[in-house]
């Protein structure tokens, strides 16, 4: 009894303290983040008393691999608290350098310059060092949360090399696979800090590149002013996000800008393809893109990219599940 009374007073303690660190979140964000840490401290403390520690030390030893109530409520109110319009500011711009240098690159091969391109895609390849360049700058601050949509362009960036090289069959899907599972350990880590961060990093990816893909085929004259409405409507969502306070806030923008990105989108990549007759992979179990059949598709469209939006989440939960129960 006394080696359990002695457990919670230094969980309670160690409560009390970051409860006092958390400063101006609000009261229901406070509740929540204390909730979940004490989950996390308690399943943490059964999981040494599994490896064999004595239960005396295990909640000590789980409060102490935790780190400090006083750092910890620091990096808390950094990624639960409101962000300034800097922040925000800051977190839409690689949306809006992002179909900036996808236009400027089409306009050139496609309308300045008919079939040639600028020697090594000036653009793209500024583009490219940039997001390097600010997720490294990100990293030397300790991840603060208007840095994740530059992650998530830079880890996509970081596939062209692989895209662009031609190494035989079996290296080329190794390392496609070493890239998939680099990618997606970053993602369970950042979803493991916050997983609406990690949805912000994922945006990134679904709708904004899954978008210039499926704009791949469309005429050019269509795709350029459809990819920079897209960027101004993830510029706006990201930008929501970052002023949001509640988690449901954050979230829900990004998932309305998946709507508003991935309906006329697909709508495009329908109707105005290059190929006369040619329609996306979906319309092939239809005979023609009739009503119904471009309903289904859009609607199909819109719940795969809304699942993989919020991949990070899901992929998270599950991935500490199944770990749980390996060590159970």
């Amino acid at each position: 009894m006394d080696d359990v009374y002695r457990k919670m007073s230094s969980l309670n303690q160690y409560v009390l303290e970051l409860q006092a660190s958390l400063g101006h979140l609000d009261a229901e964000t406070r509740r929540e983040i204390i909730g979940e840490v004490r989950d996390h401290l308690e399943d943490k403390a059964r999981c040494l008393q599994l490896r064999g520690l004595p239960k005396e030390d295990s909640m000590s030893r789980a409060i102490e691999e935790f780190g400090q109530a006083q750092e910890v409520g620091l990096e808390l109110r950094r990624v639960h608290g409101r962000g300034t319009w800097g922040e925000a500011l800051l977190a839409a711009l690689p949306h809006l350098l992002f179909v900036l240098a996808m236009s400027i690159s089409g306009l050139w091969s496609n309308y300045l310059m008919p079939g040639q391109r600028l020697p090594g895609r000036v653009f793209d390849l500024a583009f490219v060092v940039l997001c390097l360049a600010v997720t490294a700058y990100a990293w030397c601050r300790r991840w603060p949360r208007w840095s994740a949509p530059w992650l998530g362009y830079a880890l996509v960036v970081l596939y062209f090399p692989l895209s662009t090289t031609t190494l035989p069959g079996p290296l080329h899907t190794a390392a496609f696979l070493a890239w998939l599972i680099g990618c997606a350990g970053v993602f369970f880590w950042l979803a493991d800090r916050d997983w609406t961060t990690a949805c912000l990093a994922a945006f990134s990816w679904v709708p904004m590149f899954w978008s210039l893909l499926a704009l791949d085929e469309v005429h050019p004259r269509v795709e350029g002013p459809l990819m920079v409405a897209a960027g101004v409507v993830a510029a706006l969502a990201v930008i929501a996000f970052i002023r949001g306070r509640r988690s449901w806030e954050r979230v829900g923008a990004l998932l309305a800008a998946n709507l508003a990105i991935v309906v006329p989108v697909s709508w495009v990549s329908i109707f105005c393809s290059n190929y006369p007759g040619f329609y996306p992979a979906l319309l092939v179990w239809f005979p023609q893109p009739t009503p119904p059949a471009v309903a289904a598709s859009l609607a199909f469209y819109v719940a795969v990219s809304s699942a993989l939006l919020l991949g990070p989440w899901w992929f998270h939960a599950l991935g500490t599940r199944a770990w749980r129960l390996v060590r159970q």
